[in-house]
């Protein structure tokens, strides 16, 4: 599996071996010798895709910028409903 995708404003990409499920943050670097060129952060291993999904609304609510309780609900909800969409998209099981 390599599976990439958008959630809000951060592009995310699930692999996987034969034990385990990986979501990794795509980033693109904007200094060094590498400018401009794509790298992974490791968000975690997890034991199936929906958990790893999971896994990315705490991700997106601490990365965030929000500086209200509006905004944090806003990311929320539009967090909870692009990860629904993957879900669906994909046939993970929920």
């Amino acid at each position: 599996m390599n599976i990439k995708f958008k959630v809000n404003e951060t592009t995310y990409q699930l692999t996987s071996d034969k034990y385990q499920t990986i979501l990794n943050e795509i980033r693109i670097l904007k200094s060094g010798k590498k400018i401009g060129e794509e790298t992974t952060v490791l968000v975690g291993y997890f034991k199936d895709e929906f958990q790893a999904l999971k896994s990315i609304l705490g991700n997106e609510k601490y990365n965030s910028e929000c500086t209200s309780f509006a905004e944090l609900e806003e990311l929320i909800k539009l967090t909870l409903e692009r990860l629904n969409e993957i879900a669906d998209i994909y046939n993970f099981k929920k």
